[in-house]
């Protein structure tokens, strides 16, 4: 029990932080579509961050990743669409095309794998 506080402890950091960093972001750059409201950005980051931690831990490395990115996806899309409210074609569009690249960069990576550059080896 207490390695899920800590996990959750540690999920709820990294969301906030990340809600703090991408606010300062949109403020520094007058980004047109604005911030998002503060609990609603750090809820989704908190869940997605929190659902992508449980996929890594219980599915293999492969196979975990293309989950990860479909849970981040809703989560940067939330980002992105700023104050715009969620339940509209529009955030459905960013939130596919946001793990349609997700999908792309690791197919990419995946093939120069095969071919023999692995970008994060030693």
């Amino acid at each position: 029990m207490d390695q899920w506080q800590l996990t959750l402890a540690w999920t709820l950091a990294a969301a906030v932080v990340t809600v703090a960093a991408e606010s300062f972001r949109v403020w520094f750059l007058e980004i047109p579509s604005g911030i998002p409201p503060v609990l609603r950005h750090v809820v989704a980051y908190f869940l997605a961050f929190l659902a992508a931690f449980v996929t890594i831990r219980t599915l293999p490395t492969p196979w975990s990743l293309p989950l990860v990115a479909a849970i981040m996806a809703p989560a940067i899309a939330v980002s992105i669409h700023g104050k715009k409210p969620l339940l509209t074609r529009a955030y459905a569009d960013t939130t596919i095309t946001t793990f349609a690249v997700f999908i792309i960069l690791w197919w990419v990576y995946e093939l120069l794998r095969f071919a023999g550059f692995d970008l994060f080896a030693s």
